[in-house]
């Protein structure tokens, strides 16, 4: 009949022996299945734990600066942002990083924002906007001398010579020299009569 080797151990859970219960070399095991674990007593007569965690085998918990374990974090923990033992899986962050709104969801929860908004054009007439600044002639004038815009003036201060596409001012002789008829009304202080064929 062979022999049966037992060893010694213990079903406490985490129960750890002592120097009295094991010589060096001598093994114990705990057999509980909530703390399994194998010890042996070294030469310092030290016991040390060869199995289970936080064994001499187990990896040191992770940091910036050694490879270990680490317990991932759950949401919850990653939108409070307090704990720094825990590691953040793409999915944890998605899920705790809310989607950035479109202007239409920010306009749609109220009509004020303290951020700026950049746009190439506004639909409408514009009169639900405040804080829009209008620059005048002088101002856009000042920053550059071009504009794609077209500039409605009653009157021009200056010679004109600075500016272009403007066609230039002919006085009456040269009207009547390309036709004889005008759509416009002409005020005259007095009538060469030589040169009107008929007076109505």
């Amino acid at each position: 009949m062979a022999t049966r080797i037992k060893l010694k151990n213990s079903t406490v859970l985490d129960k750890v022996p002592t120097t009295s219960d094991i010589n060096v070399g001598e093994l114990a095991l705990n057999c509980n299945t909530g703390s399994p674990a194998a010890y042996i007593q070294d030469s310092d007569g030290n016991i040390v734990k060869l199995a289970g965690a936080g064994s001499i085998n187990t990896p040191p918990d992770a940091t910036e600066a050694i490879k270990g374990i680490a317990k991932i974090a759950t949401t919850a923990e990653v939108v409070a942002g307090v704990d720094d033992t825990s590691i953040i899986t793409p999915a944890k962050l998605a899920g705790a990083t809310p989607p950035t709104p479109s202007l239409q969801t920010v306009t749609d929860v109220g009509n004020i924002t303290s951020t700026s908004i950049t746009a190439d054009a506004f639909i409408g007439d514009g009169s639900q906007l405040t804080s829009v600044p209008v620059p005048n002639l002088q101002e856009v004038t000042t920053e550059g001398n071009t504009t794609t815009v077209s500039i409605t003036a009653d009157a021009f201060i200056g010679d004109g010579s600075q500016l272009t596409s403007v066609p230039q001012t002919q006085d009456l002789q040269s009207v009547t020299d390309l036709g004889a008829t005008t759509t416009a009304l002409i005020t005259t202080g007095g009538y060469n009569l030589g040169v009107l064929p008929s007076l109505p």
